[in-house]
């Protein structure tokens, strides 16, 4: 498969009286990194744990819109959502934020080839479903 037959959903959240793009590429993963130090395991395991902090931070980092591509600058951020509404959230908002953030993130990681992949997939989508209340 080559990278022009990939396509890239387009994913919108509407929070704070605003719509943001919802998307996660290389450059949302590295700003996360750079600004916070969460690497994208600990991201991934927080969001499969329902742990807040990183639902909140997954937010954050969906919703980047960066400055046009500078090769001196390749993270360079345009406009961000603010960081502290997101952590004053209740759970039962952050819950329904993180259901579409989740979407956008399953729709950008690289999908699982063979039956076993298949399969684990569906038991991570299926306990994903029925996870514990976020703590």
């Amino acid at each position: 498969m080559t990278l022009e037959k990939i396509k890239n959903p387009k994913l919108e959240i509407e929070l704070f009286g605003e719509r943001w793009n919802c998307e996660f590429k290389l450059r949302n993963f590295a700003v996360l990194r750079e600004r916070f130090g969460i690497k994208e395991h600990q991201l991934l395991q927080g969001l499969m744990e329902g742990q807040p902090k990183f639902i909140a931070y997954a937010i954050w980092a969906s919703t980047l819109v960066f400055a046009p591509f500078d090769p001196a600058d390749p993270t360079k951020v345009e406009k961000e959502m603010d960081l502290q509404p997101i952590f004053e959230l209740t759970l039962q908002e952050l819950q329904q934020v993180s259901d579409q953030v989740v979407k956008a993130m399953e729709a950008f990681l690289p999908k699982p080839k063979g039956g076993a992949a298949k399969k684990s997939t569906k038991k991570a989508a299926a306990k994903t479903k029925n996870k514990k209340p976020m703590k």
